[in-house]
Order: C-alpha cells, then sequence, then structure tokens
C-alpha cells in the first residue's frame, strides 16, 4: 500500500508526541500542529493526504478546522481521536458523512484502531472504531 502523508493535531503534548511516534512507523508524518489554525495553515500549505486531529482543538475545533478546509476545496480525509461520550460522536458522525472520508477513534482504541482507520479514510471509506461502535 502506498504511504500517505499524514498531519497530526492535538493539543496535548504527550498525546501528540504519541501519535507522532505511532503514526511514523507505518505511515509519513509531514506535520505535528497544537490547534485548529495551524491545522488548517498547514494543511493547505503541505497538502497531506489524511489528517488525524483531536476533536477539541484550541482556536477551531477539528470539525470547523475540517469544513474551513472542504470551504477551500481541500477535500481532506480525517481520523477524529476523541475521549467524547459515544452519544456525541454519533452525532458528529452524521454530521461528517456527506463529506470527505472520515473516522472516529476514541483514545483508549489509537494503538489497536488508529492505523487501520488512517488506512481506511486514505481509501475514501469510513471507520468508527468499537468504544464507538458499542
Amino acid at each position: 500500500m502506498e504511504r500517505p502523508y499524514v498531519l497530526i493535531a492535538h493539543d496535548n503534548e504527550r498525546i501528540r508526541n504519541s501519535l507522532f511516534e505511532f503514526v511514523d512507523r507505518t505511515f509519513d508524518v509531514i506535520g505535528v500542529v497544537v490547534n485548529g489554525e495551524e491545522l488548517v495553515e498547514v494543511a493547505r500549505v503541505l497538502r497531506p493526504d489524511v489528517i488525524v486531529s483531536d476533536i477539541t482543538l484550541p482556536q477551531v475545533d477539528g470539525l470547523a478546522a475540517r469544513n474551513r478546509l472542504i470551504g477551500h476545496g481541500r477535500l481532506l480525509p480525517f481520523v477524529f481521536v476523541s475521549a467524547l461520550d459515544k452519544e456525541v460522536v454519533r452525532l458528529l458522525s452524521i454530521e461528517v458523512a456527506d463529506g470527505p472520508a472520515a473516522a472516529f477513534v476514541h483514545e483508549i482504541d489509537i494503538y489497536q484502531h488508529l492505523l487501520r482507520a488512517i488506512e481506511e479514510v486514505f481509501r475514501g471509506r469510513q471507520y468508527i472504531s468499537p468504544y464507538y461502535r458499542d
């Protein structure tokens, strides 16, 4: 499989660094940012294949950043990493269903499901980790 270029956005330094180390073993991480404003700007310049983002980023949340990129004609697949409740993510997954491929991975599922979620959205398919499916 082709190795997609991945941009990571997370405000928690520990999680951000862990995501980078984990994802970069399998895919090519081309950037790491700490807020939604940076996410939009860096994504427009670096043109990643997939974005891995926290939903609740500072300044501009992950969903709003995705919508801004769509507004700029950048139909990028997103993998949202979150600790939000199941009900909230179920509603959000309906909201993003009509756009580019999106995945939701709960933070407890990262090491078992994040890489698969990246692969799935890169291929244009949606993905929901088990925590949010049950």
